[in-house]
């Protein structure tokens, strides 16, 4: 196992959330019915009016409009289902016969044949295709139908909400695995989807509602949350909040009038956006009214089913207007989307008195399950737009810089406030979360399975529980054995204290022991909070004041690492990391962050570094202030307990810092000035995936021993890091200035999707570029002096103050590495290989080499 990137944690969390309740409890009684779908075994697409009889004549019915049945059980009987288009089906009824089914039918080629009108078939085209030409009516209407440009101002309620249950329940299944009288809880909590025909378990919900506002003249937009609630398992670990937060990302709001629809953390092509005519197939299908509308009703799909985009209905108003009426998504059975096994989006727009159209109406209904049937979680997203306003809105309103603003109390609303506020009621299940998760905690074998839960997702073990909830943490786990070539075997314990011992009061730390070494290391860090903390020092915004104090070995490419240096995974190393330095640092760090992506850092640091292994400069000590500014417009941070996890990287990041080191301040003895800043931003190129680009700069503006040059961030380890080298050695190239630029470009299988038998696989192609030019000023060069050689005696050679293997780069000749990988193999792995294209003559450099990293994304 290998890094867990934000992805991960969202999907073993959620699907670990909704696997363990079974393990736990059993199901609810038989039941003398069966419910279920019937769907397109090739699109997935439901059938409408599908006949079921069963062959002893016990009753007929008929699929509804959904593809949805209810039908009595007659057990040790044949149930045939027919339909138009599709070849017959024959099911035998048993006793171990689910309750809930999912039935599948393949179409009848030679039946579609027979009753299809004679004539020859028709290349789909754009031109003279009155579907394409309303649907340039559409588009280029698109401008005059979004509010943000019809109005200076507006503002409306939105309420939404979120629910994850385990999905397709048998009962059957349960009944047999045990009693279940102490268990009436449960069986209350199993519900009847509509949706998808299954019985279903809901575990948690997470309500919101926010005031949502905009100004057209400085194009800001600002979300008020007036109030939230969580119900279900997710409060019973931290990593709970991260799956909310990652599910209200990965099924966003729709909004149409953009050209790409930020969807499962991915961009879907609007099929009313600037590049929808040649992105999808418009069919024209009927008229029909909607209420008192008369509408067009459009069907579309993209022309490669397995692109980023969706299929589905447009319902568009038959006047001068063009505008959508209703909107019903999905996405193509083909597509190269993971996880998602069925997924339903509907919108309804609505005419508000003033002739405004609006949207009131954006539900999401989805399945997703791991492989086949296993870990089958089902997801509703419920939101409604009401009380739209188009009146001027005071300056204080978008004061500042963060997009969200959440109220004090917002968490604390009582019943009468979600009375007023919730207005579309709770379902079956949502309603009784509070009963559940109490029977829940009251069951056999919950405590010991909720720890393993909370330290298989969390790393960590929490010393309390429910009546007296843990004040410290022991972890992370993977760090408490791990391997380096000075210290041998290495063992580490690890802690950090909780909001429930302070709210405002951290202690983190750690002992470790280096056996080969037989060095012992500590590292401890005091920190005041200014702002109350629920339980992580780490939560956002971060608004403290650090003392640090350790005592440790490392690699100096260790700074650079994604990971805890100390991190078991990274134990496999393909570069020797006996360069190695011991370190004995005091470190003061005050950080302040603002709402909206500023972020202040200052820190003082007194630091004494001896040369272990393969390094050799002496004692060398170091005092040192250090100031930072960081901007992340629009950033969105989520806390795990291992570490903070960002959630948007669409919006450019500004970086910049600079270090200054004071000569005869507590023993320091060299003066030094470093400068660095970066730049970062990811590009969206459609249905093209997206290029994300970093360009970083630094100067070391004093003479300086080599340990305070610019080190290239190497990574050393066989797991991909993105913007470090993966075949640069630890300290190959040092400099007092440089300039570094990468780009990756993910094509989301742009290109073998198009490929025979290749697109089967759904992988998605990678490419990237790294690039480090460097130059080491006179004043910093090393030194070359003549000394006998230890090898023929008597012979003498030149000797560089620098350690052997470390280089000063051509100013003209820059560093460069190309990559080229494949992403999404078996849905989670991510596969790179790795060319250096510069610097290759020297002596144990690698050409090239294979880097993978376990990486799970939609």
């Amino acid at each position: 196992m290998t890094q867990l990137s934000k992805y991960n944690i969202l999907l073993f969390t959620a699907l670990l959330l909704v696997l363990f309740c079974p393990f736990l409890i059993t199901g609810a009684a038989a039941q003398e019915r069966i419910r279920g779908v019937v769907v397109d075994s090739e699109t997935g697409d439901s059938i409408a009016m599908a006949s079921l009889q069963y062959k002893g004549g016990d009753g007929k019915w008929t699929c509804d409009q959904s593809g949805l049945f209810d039908i009595e059980r007659a057990e040790e009987d044949y149930l045939q289902i027919t339909a138009v288009g599709y070849k017959p089906l024959k099911i035998l009824v048993a006793s171990n016969t689910p309750d809930t089914l999912r039935i599948t039918m393949k179409p009848d080629s030679k039946h579609l044949k027979q009753v299809e009108v004679k004539g020859k078939k028709k290349k789909y085209s754009r031109k003279d295709n009155p579907a394409v030409e309303l649907m340039r009516r559409v588009v280029a209407n698109n401008k005059a139908a979004n509010l943000k440009n019809t109005h200076d101002f507006y503002k409306f309620t939105n309420y939404q909400r979120l629910t994850l249950a385990v999905n397709n329940m048998n009962p059957a299944e349960l009944t047999r695995a045990g009693n279940l009288k102490k268990r009436q809880w449960y069986i209350d909590q199993l519900t009847y989807c509509e949706e998808n025909g299954k019985l279903i378990l809901p575990l948690s919900t997470d309500e919101t509602v926010t005031e949502r506002c905009y100004r057209r003249s400085t194009d800001t937009e600002r979300n008020i949350v007036k109030g939230r609630k969580v119900e279900g398992v997710n409060q019973l670990i931290e990593t709970g909040e991260l799956v909310n937060k990652y599910a209200k990302e990965i099924f966003a709001n729709i909004d149409l009038y953009q050209d790409q629809i930020p969807f499962l953390r991915n961009r879907f092509t609007s099929p009313i956006g600037s590049g929808a005519i040649s992105f999808y197939r418009f069919y024209l299908v009927d008229t029909l009214m909607i209420d008192n509308d008369r509408c067009i009703h459009l069907e579309f799909l993209p022309n490669n089913l397995q692109d980023f985009g969706f299929r589905g209905d447009l319902y568009v108003l038959a006047d001068s207007s063009a505008h959508i009426r209703r909107c019903e998504l999905t996405i193509p059975r083909k597509s190269d989307v993971n996880w998602i096994n069925n997924i339903k989006i509907n919108l309804e727009y609505e005419k508000l008195a003033t002739g405004d159209w609006v949207l009131t109406k954006d539900d999401i209904f989805s399945e997703l399950s791991i492989v086949g049937k296993i870990g089958e979680v089902a997801v509703f997203r419920v939101s409604r737009n009401t009380g739209y306003d188009f009146s001027p809105l005071p300056d204080k309103v978008f004061s500042g810089y963060a997009k969200e603003v959440i109220e004090e109390d917002a968490e604390s609303r009582d019943d009468l406030f979600w009375a007023q506020n919730r207005t579309e009621k709770l379902r079956p299940g949502e309603d009784n979360l509070k009963n559940f998760m109490t029977g829940l905690k009251k069951s056999s074998g919950f405590g010991v399975i909720h720890a393993g839960l909370k330290i298989l997702t969390e790393n960590f073990i929490e010393l309390g529980n429910d009546k007296h909830p843990s004040k410290i943490d022991i972890g992370p786990i993977n760090t408490i054995v791990s391997y380096n070539m000075y210290d041998g075997l290495r063992t580490r314990l690890s802690f950090v204290t909780t909001g429930n011992l302070s709210h405002h009061v951290f202690l983190k730390g750690y002992v470790a022991r280096g056996w080969k070494s037989k060095g012992t290391y500590y590292n401890a860090a005091l920190t005041y909070s200014f702002n109350r903390k629920k339980y992580l020092v780490t939560e956002y915004p971060q608004r403290s004041i650090t003392f640090i104090s350790a005592y440790d070995n490392m690699s100096p490419s260790d700074r650079f690492g994604a990971h805890d240096k100390d991190n078991f995974f990274t134990i496999l190393k393909w570069d020797n990391d006996n360069k190695r330095l011991l370190y004995n640092q005091q470190v003061l760090e005050f950080n302040y962050e603002f709402n909206g992506g500023l972020e202040t850092f200052f820190s003082l640091k007194h630091e004494k570094q001896r040369a272990i292994g393969d390094l050799d400069f002496g004692d060398l000590t170091i005092s040192e202030a250090k100031v930072s500014i960081q901007f992340k417009p629009g950033q969105s941070i989520v806390n795990t307990k291992q570490r903070r996890v960002q959630t948007n990287y669409d919006k450019p990041e500004f970086y910049i810092s600079h270090a200054m080191g004071f000569d005869g301040v507590l023993g320091s003895n060299f003066p030094y000035n470093m400068t660095e800043a970066s730049i970062y931003n990811r590009f969206w190129l459609n249905s093209w995936g997206y290029i994300s680009c970093k360009l970083t700069g630094g100067i070391q503006w004093n003479k300086v021993p080599y340990m305070l040059l610019i080190m290239p961030p190497s990574n050393t380890s066989f797991i991909a890091q993105d913007f470090n080298f993966n075949l640069l050695k630890s300290m190959e190239f040092l400099n007092d200035r440089y300039a570094k630029l990468d780009v990756s470009w993910n094509l989301n299988g742009k290109i073998f999707n198009r490929i025979p038998l290749l697109k089967k696989l759904k992988w998605r192609e990678y490419i990237g570029f790294s690039c480090l030019w460097g130059t080491v000023s006179d004043k910093n060069k090393p030194t070359i002096t003549m000394v006998e050689d230890p090898a023929n005696p008597g012979m003498m050679i030149e000797k560089s103050s620098w350690p052997e293997g470390v280089r000063m780069m051509d100013p003209k000749k820059p560093y460069m590495e190309f990559v080229v990988g494949i992403h999404n193999i078996l849905k989670i792995f991510h596969i790179q290989y790795v060319r250096r294209l510069s610097y290759t003559g020297y002596e144990g450099v690698q050409k090239n080499g294979v880097r993978f990293r376990v990486e799970i994304s939609f």
